[in-house]
């Protein structure tokens, strides 16, 4: 008696082997670069929600709280009556690992929020991954605000330098 097996052929496992890896091909590189801007949305999120409890901090103990940033990671400051604490985020490291290629502040390394939650100074700070920006200031009124990414984005288009891009979000909109 003789049973009538079926079986894939090697014509049929190439073609279907084929049909995955160019799935793979197209799905690999969009998946990573979603991966990459999820991170640096949660880095710029971070980031934003430290400078507003670093103001809210100064406003609550009455003393002047500090947030300074370097190529690759921030610092904040936190004084107290009961004394000073600081705490460094590396945004080279986990969770944030490979999302930030650049963290530029123009011409401000630093922000100081006094008693009254009042920055020392305005800062605008453009965090960068591949073609992806996000840029967040801080204004005169201490108002932390994530910024339209757009004109940035033309500017690296047009190799501009990540200095020229937080200068020109510095700059004073409207008339004169």
């Amino acid at each position: 008696m003789r049973r009538d097996r079926r079986a894939y052929s090697t014509f049929e496992l190439l073609i279907a082997l084929s049909i995955i890896g160019l799935t793979t091909a197209i799905a690999a590189p969009r998946y990573f670069s979603s991966v990459r801007r999820s991170k640096l949305e949660r880095a710029a999120s971070l980031i934003a929600a430290d400078l507003a409890r670093a103001r809210d901090n100064a406003r609550a103990f009455g003393f002047d709280q500090t947030v300074a940033f370097s190529t690759e990671r921030y610092s904040i400051t936190t004084r107290t009556a009961a004394g000073t604490t600081s705490k460094t985020t590396n945004l080279t490291k986990d969770p944030f690992e490979n999302a930030v290629a650049a963290l530029r502040t123009g011409a401000a390394n630093s922000v100081t929020f006094n008693q009254y939650g009042m920055p020392s100074n305005t800062i605008v700070i453009a965090l960068r991954s591949g073609t992806v920006i996000r840029v967040l200031q801080v204004s005169e009124a201490g108002e932390v605000t994530l910024l339209d990414a757009a004109p940035a984005q033309a500017a690296i288009a047009a190799n501009i330098t990540d200095s020229a891009i937080t200068a020109a979000y510095a700059a004073p909109v409207g008339p004169d």
